[in-house]
């Protein structure tokens, strides 16, 4: 199932020749958090087709109602992050550090949508954006021994019983990232059948 996410204080303007993403102020990871999700597209035409730039669709739930209308499809995209480095220094001089990990954020790819009627921008994607679906990498070392935790959500993370120690510096590490957007104004979203809202 499909989820749409806003964007807090993103616009693209689809008026202009080549659109582009606006994101106003610098966004971090736990403000996207706001995923909810819908079940198909309705493109007006009720089979498949491909959207493009400047097309019209409304997003609509399982029981038929209407998640986002007035929507307009504005392309395609990836959220990515760039996240701090966590370093704890060893207490005793000469020693490596306590801890030295790297985290990032697996990159998520998606659509954009703007709502006609408010210009609020949405971000589309297979998933919701939450910690329990936003996968994550962690490497670096731990106590002086190699770390390694590749694509597991950030709520695995979290619970993994060798962070303990340093689970405050991992979560202030998460609360800090700050959220890159890439945006493909030529993107296009094909749709299948079951994808579109039917046409009686």
């Amino acid at each position: 199932m499909p989820y749409y996410t806003e964007i807090p204080n993103a616009t693209i303007d689809l008026t202009v020749a080549t659109p582009v993403l606006d994101l106003q102020q610098v966004l971090l990871l736990n403000q996207l958090y706001n995923s909810q999700s819908f079940a198909r597209y309705d493109v007006h035409d009720g089979s498949a087709t491909t959207l493009h730039r400047g097309d019209d669709v409304d997003l609509v739930k399982t029981d038929d109602s209407v998640a986002l209308d007035n929507g307009i499809y504005a392309g395609s995209g990836r959220i990515s992050t760039l996240a701090p480095s966590i370093v704890v220094p060893n207490p005793i001089p000469g020693l490596p550090p306590v801890t030295s990990l790297s985290l990032a954020i697996n990159p998520i790819d998606g659509h954009f949508i703007v709502d006609e009627d408010d210009g609020k921008t949405y971000f589309v994607s297979d998933g919701p954006l939450d910690a329990d679906h936003i996968g994550v990498s962690l490497t670096g070392t731990l106590l002086g021994l190699p770390f390694t935790l590749l694509n597991v959500s950030i709520s695995e993370m979290l619970a993994n019983p060798l962070l303990t120690p340093v689970l405050g510096l991992v979560q202030n590490a998460l609360d800090a990232a700050v959220v890159t957007l890439e945006y493909n104004p030529d993107g296009s979203l094909p749709l299948d059948d079951d994808d579109v809202v039917p046409c009686f």
